[in-house]
């Protein structure tokens, strides 16, 4: 019998959802922190522009990752669980919130922006956001994780600066 604490799989495909992501945002020269205290975030992302200069804002990432896609398939997205107090602390969020789902057995990524998507759901499913402990959220097959996504996700906190930075010079 071994008393020493042990690495499972579940820690392994963890840290190879990390490496997954980071190889895409460091390819395409922006940086990364991890987060220590993984309260609903695990990376968060800061950008550059065509210059290298820094970029105001940033894009939280949560990591989510499965031995298992099959398990979650359905015909046009991955329909995976997620705990509603996640979803309820991501809605408030200002700068844009990714989940990124990894399959460890393809080695590929699937991702939804969480808010736009939490905008959508019908008022049925906004209840159970504060009713269920988990709803299922359907990631559509189309979001693989590529080296563009990390132009798109770019865009998207951009998108919120230009709307900030409006609604300042209207006040």
């Amino acid at each position: 019998m071994n008393d020493k604490p042990r690495r499972t799989r579940e820690h392994i495909i963890a840290d190879l959802s990390h490496h997954h992501l980071e190889y895409f945002i460091l390819k395409q020269g922006f940086t990364f922190e991890r987060v220590d205290n993984d309260y609903g975030y695990d990376v968060q992302i800061f950008f550059y522009d065509e210059q290298g200069f820094c970029e105001n804002g940033q894009v939280l990432i949560q990591l989510k990752a499965t031995d298992n896609i099959e398990r979650y398939l359905r015909t046009n997205a991955v329909a995976y669980p997620v705990q509603t107090a996640h979803l309820r602390l991501w809605a408030g969020e200002l700068y844009p919130v990714i989940l990124v789902l990894y399959d460890a057995q393809h080695e590929c990524a699937y991702w939804l922006y969480i808010q736009t998507y939490l905008q959508s759901l019908s008022e049925l499913e906004h209840k159970r956001l504060y009713t269920q402990k988990s709803l299922t959220i359907y990631f559509p097959l189309t979001n693989k994780l590529e080296l563009s996504t990390l132009k798109t996700w770019q865009m998207y906190k951009n998108e919120i600066l230009n709307a900030v930075a409006m609604e300042i010079r209207t006040c």
